[in-house]
């Protein structure tokens, strides 16, 4: 389907948009605001696949099984049998290659999501990603930060198409509300979201050590809560006794925009000490004026440590990292980082509970963080404005050359 375009200026060049499957809601955000001059065709949403027949469930095991990235093997049934409409100028993959002799543009979360985030299928596919990447088709890979095209260059020979790596940030829509904040006598309000979209992120993206800074400062300030938006497993239940602790508030239903937008604008601070990658969530609550303490991994770029929060310092307490990698699968250096995850470094928690405790005691420096958050997503690098006038550039540029492989 075609997305319609609302107080556009005349569409004249359509984009086809190919997600390695499910459309994330960031994306939705681009393709219903290109660049002036283009407009996104989608398929179909990929929440309507067929995702409970059988085949589809145990097919991708198999391929895993066999060694076989499923995304590589989509890409080339779909390309080979699959009709895109006429008339398109542009494709635009998200963590998918694509072997079409069109060109074609492609965002990466990291240097292995193409091929579904394995370290070995990395390394056994590594001269079919260079070669696709390398070719006069692909126009452009975009990142979502620094670290992302760091992984690039570093695992890649990226001789032929390190021209081509752009960072394009993320962005979310500006919000229409007025902050207000609270006062002293109503304590301070912290706020863990792992998702915006989904409630099964808890312990991978930073929820136990969010958990273990809140017990550790809750007995330094009598009057701070904490609103924590995940599903989170009953063993953590038990060992916290969140249930019955009246300073945490549990939200792990799926909630209206409407519902979750009121734990942001009510919050105060917002901890998300991430071990995973980046998440729009962290542009959301930028959006709504709050400052952010997050990990060195999990901000990727997004957060100015001192300007729009926090950024601690993982260090060797996350043993994450191998060659810029994030380890899946069973090996030692996952074993290791899940550890970690199950069981934050003291030395980690001392440092994240820190830093909340600098934006706890200081009301006038929280504000200042949040508004030039704010700031950042309405007017800067993170609003739709900026980002699309990158993207007109390199859709521009990739739209005018001619293919000759």
């Amino acid at each position: 389907m075609i997305i319609p375009q609302e107080n556009k200026a005349e569409v004249t060049k359509k984009i086809y948009f190919e997600p390695a499957g499910r459309i994330h809601t960031s994306q939705w955000n681009l393709i219903n605001y290109p660049p002036e001059g283009y407009e996104f065709v989608v398929s179909k949403t990929p929440d309507h696949i067929v995702s409970r027949d059988f085949m589809f469930q145990n097919v991708p095991k198999l391929l895993n099984f066999l060694c076989i990235p499923p995304s590589l093997a989509k890409a080339i049934l779909d390309d080979s049998f699959k009709k895109i409409p006429d008339n398109i100028s542009l494709i635009f993959t998200y963590n998918r290659l694509s072997f079409r002799k069109i060109p074609w543009v492609i965002q990466v979360e990291w240097v292995c999501t193409p091929l579904g985030y394995d370290i070995k299928l990395l390394r056994r596919y590594r001269g079919v990603l260079e070669r696709l990447l390398a070719s006069d088709y692909c126009k452009g890979i975009l990142t979502w930060g620094e670290p992302a095209k760091k992984s690039i260059l570093l695992n890649l020979n990226c001789a032929g198409f390190e021209h081509k790596i752009r960072v394009v940030f993320q962005t979310v829509h500006k919000k229409d509300f007025t902050k207000m904040y609270n006062s002293d006598d109503e304590g301070v309000r912290l706020l863990f979201v792992g998702s915006a979209s989904r409630v099964q992120y808890f312990e991978q993206k930073g929820g136990r050590l969010a958990l273990e800074v809140f017990s550790v400062l809750s007995r330094k300030y009598d009057d701070l809560r904490l609103v924590i938006r995940a599903r989170v497993p009953q063993r953590i239940k038990n060992e916290f006794d969140i249930e019955g602790n009246s300073k945490i508030k549990l939200i792990e239903e799926e909630l209206s925009w409407e519902s979750l937008e009121r734990e942001f604008a009510s919050a105060d601070i917002f901890v998300y000490p991430t071990y995973e990658l980046q998440n729009t969530v962290i542009l959301d609550a930028m959006s709504y004026e709050l400052p952010v303490v997050t990990t060195d991994f999990g901000s990727n770029g997004w957060i100015d440590d001192g300007v729009t929060g926090f950024v601690v310092e993982t260090g060797e307490e996350v043993p994450y990292f191998c060659g810029n990698l994030i380890p899946i699968g069973i090996t030692p250096q996952r074993r290791l980082v899940t550890e970690a995850v199950q069981k934050p470094a003291p030395k980690l928690v001392e440092r994240v509970a820190e830093k909340v405790s600098i934006l706890i005691e200081n009301p006038n420096l929280r504000r200042r963080m949040g508004e030039t958050a704010r700031r950042e997503v309405e007017e800067g690098k993170f609003s739709i404005t900026k980002r699309n006038e990158k993207l007109k550039r390199i859709f521009d540029e990739a739209t005018s050359e001619v293919c000759h492989k």
